[in-house]
């Protein structure tokens, strides 16, 4: 007897036990503490809102906010970057370069920003002030002192909230009834709809909790439209048409402006004036006040050139040098507005694929404050190819969002110590060019390169074979060349050019020809392709015609 109810006591304390826990963990709000370290809560979108245990730094009692500049790059696709050597960290949007200078001053567009914090590096890793620059980025910060926690918020996000229909609704650990409940919360407070989980929805809470509540505990709430970001109106103005732009060959001197003649249907004109002159950023350049002069007169907007010199170890030095890549910007800014310029042109070659992310960044540092002057930034890139130095270094995509223009220079291809001779630009290369750029780059933003020369091939037998020689000339070289050997001109149609060819001694010479006919192939691709305009290299080795057909190409509309 005494056996049996000392199993019955034993059972009904057990059950008593059983049913306190159960009341105590998924009725009643549990007493385990589920936040004890800071976590970070990435409100990023409805489908991926998680959770990050990082250290967060707060000061002035928690209104300053400092986050992790690596989680901010990887969580938000902040543009950012540091440079160790130098301490300095940079962070750019469309139309904003934050500089923070160690734990010194800290930049906005080159301008001091007293009223934001400079950085913090603790254990080697960068802090940002998110508290003063998420205006910048459109993320908001919030730190929550009942959750340990701080909320990171894409405001460019759409954003679904509920509200609590019962007088007490349950947020629960778990998609499940009997699962712990983290917090209650009372009737007409609202929650953020994370996921909708058949009878559970995953919710986001003001206080920073993030579970699981009953459908029927909630009543669909407001929803909030994420901050749209608007494309910034073109510099370039619809009334004007297509660009057709010139590039000026500058090499010790500039030209006689008195000699040259009408262009037809030219409005812009880039002479290659600036060029990279060390690696602390300096320039050196041949800017030439009366040729500004001569253009403005003829209402040309002049976009002067900049270039690297073409050299891969100059450029590294420089790409890889945050104060360099700044010294440079304002010196070029300065330049163009001293001279009342309207824009650049970037032209950087041969480039090592190693510094493809850091010309992006040194791009993306210079589009700000040239947009800010409204001043036109357009970038030179190649056709795709396999060339790591001439072509793969282009980030095309990443580029093609912060310029104004990308001009693609569709000519070269068979390049002046090709093996082969070629064309410098058959019309199947060159469009197939243009469908390369326009996975990347949107129609409105390009410019198709045509060249204004071509070459003269020069086959020689040798004992191993043929070896080929090539010689740059203008259109009208070609035009003496033909009246001086009589030859005639034999229409290729896969190049979309006309063609000659004729001997000297054991020599064999090949010409494709850029004339009026060729370039109108290709400036009805840039209306095939709905693109921005032309760029031509380069101005001076054209014939006369070639601006007759140019202008009224340009004022056709396909």
């Amino acid at each position: 007897m005494r056996t049996r109810i000392f199993y019955l006591l034993t059972l009904v304390v057990l059950v008593v036990v059983g049913l306190v826990y159960m009341l105590n963990n998924f009725f009643f709000v549990s007493k385990a503490d589920f936040y004890t370290d800071h976590r970070f809560i990435i409100n990023n979108s409805t489908a991926s809102t998680k959770e990050l245990h990082e250290e967060v730094i707060l000061e002035d009692e928690g209104t300053t906010i400092y986050a992790p500049l690596e989680l901010l790059i990887e969580e938000f696709n902040v543009k950012g970057d540091y440079d160790i050597e130098n301490n300095i960290a940079i962070i750019t949007t469309l139309d904003k370069v934050i500089r923070f200078y160690g734990e010194d001053i800290v930049k906005v567009n080159h301008k001091e920003a007293k009223d934001i914090p400079s950085m913090v590096l603790k254990e080697e890793k960068v802090y940002i002030p998110i508290s003063h620059v998420g205006e910048y980025l459109n993320i908001e910060s919030e730190y929550k002192p009942e959750t340990n926690g701080t909320i990171l918020t894409n405001l460019s996000i759409d954003r679904k909230f509920l509200e609590i229909s019962e007088e007490t609704g349950r947020l629960r650990a778990d998609n499940k009834l009997f699962s712990q409940v983290i917090t209650t919360i009372p009737k007409g407070e609202e929650l953020q709809l994370i996921n909708n989980d058949k009878k559970w929805l995953k919710v986001l809470s003001k206080e920073g909790y993030i579970g699981y509540i009953s459908k029927n505990s909630v009543i669909t709430g407001e929803e909030v439209k994420g901050v749209e970001i608007l494309d910034k109106p073109s510099l370039w103005p619809k009334e004007a048409g297509k660009i057709l732009l010139a590039w000026e060959h500058v090499h010790s001197k500039n030209p006689d402006t008195s000699k040259i003649g009408e262009l037809k249907g030219l409005n812009v004109i880039s002479p290659t004036w600036m060029e990279l002159k060390n690696d602390t950023g300096e320039i050196e350049h041949k800017i030439d006040s009366d040729y500004i002069k001569w253009a403005k007169d003829r209402n040309y907007q002049i976009w002067a050139l900049f270039d690297n010199q073409f050299n891969p170890d100059l450029t590294h030095a420089f790409l890889s040098n945050p104060i360099s890549r700044e010294t440079t910007i304002i010196k070029l800014l300065n330049l163009i507005k001293e001279y009342d310029m309207n824009g650049i042109n970037i032209d950087f070659e041969n480039v090592y694929l190693e510094d493809k992310d850091k010309l992006v960044q040194f791009v993306r540092e210079l589009v700000p404050v040239f947009h800010e002057n409204q001043l036109v930034v357009s970038m030179d890139v190649t056709t795709k190819s396999l060339s790591e130095n001439w072509s793969m270094f282009y980030d095309r995509k990443a580029l093609g969002e912060v310029v104004d223009y990308i001009n693609i220079m569709a000519y070269d291809e068979h390049w002046g110590s090709s093996p082969i001779s070629g064309s410098v630009a058959s019309i199947g290369w060159v469009e197939k060019g243009i469908k390369g750029i326009l996975e990347d780059v949107p129609p409105e933003k390009i410019l198709l390169g045509m060249p204004l020369y071509t070459r003269v091939w020069t086959e020689t037998p040798t004992k191993e074979g043929v070896e080929v020689k090539s010689r740059a000339v203008t259109m009208d070289t070609v035009n003496t060349l033909i009246d001086k050997y009589n030859l005639e001109k034999l229409w290729n149609e896969d190049a979309g050019q006309n063609y000659v060819e004729y001997k000297k001694g054991k020599q064999t010479n090949k010409i494709w020809i850029e004339d009026g006919a060729s370039i109108q192939l290709k400036y009805d691709l840039i209306h095939k392709y709905n693109l921005a305009g032309a760029a031509l290299w380069r101005r001076g080795f054209e014939t006369p015609d070639i601006w007759e057909v140019l202008d009224s190409s340009q004022n056709i509309q396909k």
